[in-house]
């Protein structure tokens, strides 16, 4: 059954915990039929507009007071306005429900009836114990019982880095069911990056965070689009200024034919409104002429033009893998005038490359290969020992988040493929508030020796923080020299060229060690500082292009990051999005 073997739920306890927590599906909205579509579009003002001038335009043709064709034209019109927006918005419909079909076909391994199942991620209860391995998808919320994996949360973070997931109790209870950055806890969406472990289901369907997004992204917002807004403005205004036109032209008609046309007598006037008969007539023709003026205000092409342009569209985008399940979501993105937009992964490639290492001196290496020896030892080291990468046969590196890989990308093969005798005795995992991880160490003795003589003591334990130099530097009071011995540390030069780096458009992770354990989830006081790596997210070829599209179609773009200021600046300025003084850059405490 390999690594772990569990008893799991059987056949009855399934079916009572399903009764009771209900079943592990998401709520969808339910599916319009065509004509529900069909009718819901005859509701545009627009077309209700054109519905009554079609009613009217045939009730004149059957007096003979119009032409049949005219008729005709408009009911094309609405035909089409409203066919073509129905099919379109069916057609994507049917590919989004088919979509959600193929998410429910996902099988994952769970423990049940004392053996491995692979089950429906819809058939999955509170209580079963799921087996996740690097590659599943995480079927519902719960907390890990056995082993440990790197889980992706970027469903319902966006933050692209995995997190470490560790074993605990199988009653463990969590402070918040929805803190993502609890080492203990796995939420459905997110992906096993690495590892192997097993998991508890304590929640399942809309009760899990994600089930909790998809009822809130389900409710219907009843708010018109700007489309329609600017519609309906349109609708009262032809029915505004149709019908002032229609008043004056009835009455313009009537006093051309009762008064104007009498020589302007009253007497004559008179008699020729007694002439009861030939007055009604004039009556009626004036009364078709203001209904005629009221009609041809109707601009009967625009709903037309505009269902087919925005259908269109909306096939274009499906080319491009976006699924637009309406059509005024087309023309809603296209009334945007602001847009928030994340840098890591976004307008950058979201892949760090290492450029170099900045020993404590300021002195710059391009390769791990010119760094002196005992530096380099212990470079090696502490990025070995504190990744939660794995390093393969050949050197190849697998799991763990975009900054680890890349510090030991920028090890040399002899350093990369080194093996420890090292024990793991406490950890800290790095997040987005800590801003450091760290991890206390047990060294062997054949390890111990392979170091720079000091490096670790006697009692053979040792603490590597890594982070942000900010944090680190300022808990740093010794270095480590280019011979491995500890000297006093004066930061001012190493501070400048973080800066320079940043500016460079890099992001600098600090590494340094310390002879202390651990405390809790808090820093060393007394760190040494091994160095500074620098790492590049190259900025994306197309991100330049698509800022000056969006800043020429009124769209005013905001980028946000968590990196330095200096490193989003630069990154900007390459971008073409800051652009003078007049930009506005504001950090976390701004």
């Amino acid at each position: 059954m390999g690594r772990f073997s569990y008893q799991g739920l059987n056949d009855n306890e399934v079916l009572v915990s399903r009764e009771k927590h209900g079943a592990n599906e998401l709520p969808s909205p339910e599916p319009e039929s065509f004509m529900s579509k069909l009718l819901e579009n005859f509701q545009d003002p627009l077309i209700k507009i054109l519905l009554v001038a079609l009613v009217i335009t045939l009730l004149l043709s059957f007096f003979g007071y119009a032409d049949w064709i005219e008729a005709i034209g408009i009911g094309v019109a609405v035909f089409l306005a409203t066919f073509v927006s129905t099919y379109s918005e069916f057609k994507n419909e049917q590919q989004f429900q088919e979509l959600q079909l193929q998410a429910s076909r996902i099988l994952n391994n769970v423990f049940r009836n004392g053996s491995l199942d692979s089950i429906m991620v819809g058939d999955v209860v509170v209580g079963d114990l799921v087996m996740l391995e690097a590659g599943d998808r995480v079927p519902a919320d719960g907390h890990i019982i056995a082993g440990e994996i790197l889980a992706n949360q970027a469903t319902l973070t966006g933050e692209p880095r995995a997190e470490r997931k560790i074993h605990t109790t199988e009653s463990y209870t969590p402070v918040q069911k929805d803190d993502f950055m609890d080492q203990h806890l796995v939420f459905r969406g997110s992906v096993i990056d690495e590892g192997e472990a097993v998991m508890r289901i304590d929640f399942v369907g809309k009760q899990t965070v994600y089930g909790g997004l998809s009822v809130e992204l389900a409710t219907t917002d009843e708010r018109e689009s700007p489309l329609q807004v600017k519609l309906s403005a349109l609708a009262d205004a032809i029915s505004k200024f149709g019908y002032i036109g229609a008043v004056l032209i009835f009455f313009s008609f009537l006093f051309k034919q009762f008064v104007m046309d009498t020589g302007y007598s009253w007497q004559a006037t008179v008699t020729y409104i007694t002439n009861w008969a030939v007055a009604l007539h004039d009556v009626t023709t004036s009364l078709i002429l203001a209904i005629i003026v009221i009609v041809v205000a109707v601009p009967e092409g625009l709903p037309m033009m505009i269902a087919i342009v925005l259908s269109m569209n909306m096939r274009k985008l499906l080319r491009a893998q976006v699924l637009v399940r309406k059509l005024l979501g087309i023309e809603t993105a296209g009334s945007m005038n602001i847009l928030f937009v994340d840098k890591t992964g976004t307008l950058t490639r979201g892949i760090f490359q290492p450029q170099m290492f900045i020993a404590s001196s300021g002195d710059p290496y391009r390769d791990c290969a010119t760094i002196p020896p005992a530096l380099r030892s212990i470079l090696g080291f502490t990025v070995r020992e504190s990744t939660t990468s794995v390093v393969g046969t050949g050197g190849k590196i697998a799991g763990g988040n975009a900054s680890d890989r890349a510090l030991l990308e920028f090890l040399d093969r002899d350093q990369l493929t080194r093996h420890d005798d090292v024990q793991v005795l406490n950890e800290i995992l790095f997040n987005s508030t800590r801003k450091f991880s760290a991890v206390e160490l047990k060294v062997g003795a054949n390890t111990r020796t392979s170091l720079p003589q000091g490096f670790v003591t006697s009692a053979s334990q040792i603490c590597i923080v890594k982070g942000a130099p900010e944090l680190i530097l300022s808990n740093t009071k010794s270095a480590y020299n280019t011979n491995g011995d500890l000297i006093p540390f004066d930061g001012q030069v190493l501070l400048d060229e973080i800066n320079r780096l940043s500016q460079q458009e890099m992001r600098v992770i600090a590494i340094a060690a310390s002879k202390s354990a651990l405390k809790g989830s808090d820093i060393p006081s007394a760190l040494n500082l091994v160095g500074i790596i620098g790492v590049k997210d190259e900025v994306r070829k197309e991100s330049r292009p698509a800022l000056k599209e969006a800043r020429e179609a009124g769209i005013h773009v905001v980028m946000i990051t968590g990196d330095r200021r200096e490193t989003a600046l630069a990154v900007a300025q390459e971008i073409g999005l800051y652009r003078d003084e007049n930009d506005l850059v504001l950090d976390s405490d701004e």
